[in-house]
């Protein structure tokens, strides 16, 4: 899928809290998180809206934040941004489940469930322009090693003799086809276990990111067109006219 963008403009005011959490709400249950995933997203999205409203602005300002919104074919993304109050997060309190309840801090808490139910959680100062909140969460797909557990019947009625038969002498380079993303995830696993960036072990987001143009991939493959190595170019935009050779 394209991404979809979307994005709500809200002044600082509680009331606003809970029409802000059933649009996240909504947004991640299309996305295609179940029903317990779309409440961990939201219960990080409201520790993060709520943290904003009460303690981004100076006490009885006035003012107005974003929330945006990225739905994309790996998962979703939503970006707080606000001018409120210089914050340093390198200063927040340090949520510690083991220690007494004493000893625990309300905020420390607040970003412990935001790091808990997201897969990124990060701040960003934009100086002028004031500070953005970025939070993550990709989708639980199945990782290539749980799909290499589980090959389905095509792989368990592989013979022997196939499984054994030499290396072809020669092979030919062309695009990834569509479908073909899995073939990635396999070749990244046996050569590299999980020692390789994490995307490519998750076949979907080889796929998407060939599709949105942030990567470019070429296969060998053999006579039979059996898929037989790997080679891409990853780009940090669609049109960057300089980009990196790897994977």
């Amino acid at each position: 899928m394209d991404a979809i963008r979307s994005s709500l403009c809200l002044p600082n005011d509680m009331a606003c809290l809970a029409p802000a959490l059933a649009y996240v709400a909504e947004l991640a249950k299309s996305s295609g998180f179940d029903d317990t995933e779309a409440q961990q997203i939201t219960l990080a999205m409201e520790e993060a809206i709520t943290n904003v409203i009460r303690h981004g602005f100076a006490q009885g300002e006035r003012a107005e934040f974003q929330v945006a919104c990225e739905q994309s074919a790996t998962g979703i993304s939503f970006v707080i941004r606000e001018k409120g109050m210089p914050y340093d997060p390198a200063r927040a309190a340090v949520y510690t489940p083991s220690a007494s309840i004493e000893e625990q801090s309300a905020s420390g808490l607040g970003l412990f469930l935001m790091q808990k139910n997201m897969d990124e959680v990060s701040f960003h100062n934009l100086g002028r322009d004031g500070r953005e909140l970025r939070l993550a969460r990709r989708h639980r797909s199945a990782r290539i090693d749980a799909i290499l557990r589980n090959p389905g019947p095509a792989a368990a009625a592989e013979t022997p003799a196939a499984r054994n038969a030499p290396a072809p002498a020669s092979f030919r380079i062309r695009p990834l086809r569509p479908g073909e993303a899995i073939e990635i995830s396999r070749c990244a696993y046996k050569a590299y276990g999980y020692s390789y960036e994490e995307f490519i072990y998750y076949p979907e987001q080889i796929a998407e990111l060939n599709r949105n143009g942030l990567m470019q991939s070429l296969v060998a493959v053999t006579a039979e067109d059996e898929i037989a190595g790997h080679l891409a170019l990853k780009m940090k935009a669609p049109d960057d006219p300089i980009a990196e050779l790897g994977v």
